[in-house]
């Protein structure tokens, strides 16, 4: 572009060139043209741009707010948690705050530890009730085959010497305690082996106890000279066997009849003979079967 004047052919004054400019430079930032007229595009692109201009520093205040409550939040902690006399002090303030976050490690460590000792102990009380509950289940299933052996031990019957009583096929429960503690008594019903202890078991009942003298007459049983009254409606004996005599019976011995007085195999013969205190096993105390004949011996 020519600095001199078209016009008159003179060159223009440098300073008025320089402000002429300026003012061009003014105008364009402005949204003017050169000629002083302003730009419709220009107006609506700054208006927008101010717009958000605005709408930014709006949003700065309120992020400024929010960072001044922010603020007053942390300086209402360290009034709490930190006196007065180091509030002014940054490095009481750190040794403050130190002590604060050993404080809270010491008790979360407490913590720890007492939830470890805490577990450890349920675990110790379980293990501890399934040791009690496993050696109490040990316990009674001893006890109970110690009780099985004692008091419930079975037996059937095979033969039908002691009828009306016991039957041939009946089933009953043995005490094998009972006499290690006290003696057989008269009426007692008994199971017992004779011979060499090896035979089956026998069924009867104690007539005579150790020093008894025993003799049956006239189908009577007579125990040291006095007719002995049983309880049972059992049939008159027939056949007296060896006790046709009176028989004496030694220490430790007994002697025994069948219910079936006519059908029993007992005291009077010698194949069964008197029983000795070492041949017997236990008292019969109970039938458990048939279940409609179930009740005591």
């Amino acid at each position: 572009m020519s600095l001199f004047n078209k016009k008159s052919g003179e060159e223009p004054d440098r300073g008025e060139v320089s402000e002429k400019r300026q003012n061009r430079q003014r105008g364009a930032s402005a949204g003017r043209r050169p000629d002083g007229k302003t730009t419709g595009v220009r107006s609506f692109r700054d208006a927008y741009e101010l717009g958000f201009r605005t709408k930014t520093v709006e949003e700065i205040a309120i992020e400024k707010r929010r960072l001044e409550r922010s603020t007053r939040k942390l300086d209402e902690l360290n009034r709490e948690f930190l006196s007065e006399d180091v509030e002014a002090d940054p490095i009481s303030k750190i040794e403050a705050a130190k002590d604060i976050l050993d404080s809270v490690t010491e008790k979360a460590g407490r913590k720890v530890k007492k939830t470890i000792k805490e577990k450890i102990r349920k675990e110790s009380t379980r293990a501890s009730r399934i040791a009690f509950w496993a050696i109490a289940l040990t316990v009674t299933l001893l006890f109970s085959f110690a009780l099985s052996r004692m008091f419930f031990r079975m037996g059937q019957v095979q033969e039908g010497s002691m009828t009306p009583t016991l039957t041939a096929g009946d089933t009953y429960l043995i005490d094998s305690v009972a006499y290690k503690v006290f003696k057989p008594s008269r009426g007692d019903v008994i199971a017992f082996r004779s011979g060499d202890l090896t035979d089956s078991l026998h069924i009867k009942r104690v007539i005579g106890l150790p020093g008894d003298t025993i003799q049956i007459k006239k189908g009577k049983i007579y125990i040291n000279g006095s007719e002995y009254e049983e309880k049972g409606d059992f049939a008159e004996i027939v056949d007296a066997g060896l006790a046709t005599e009176p028989v004496k019976l030694d220490p430790g011995d007994y002697f025994v009849l069948g219910d079936n007085r006519n059908g029993s195999e007992d005291s009077r013969y010698s194949g069964i003979g008197n029983v000795s205190i070492n041949a017997i096993e236990g008292k019969v105390w109970f039938r458990i079967f048939p279940i409609r004949k179930i009740r005591f011996v």
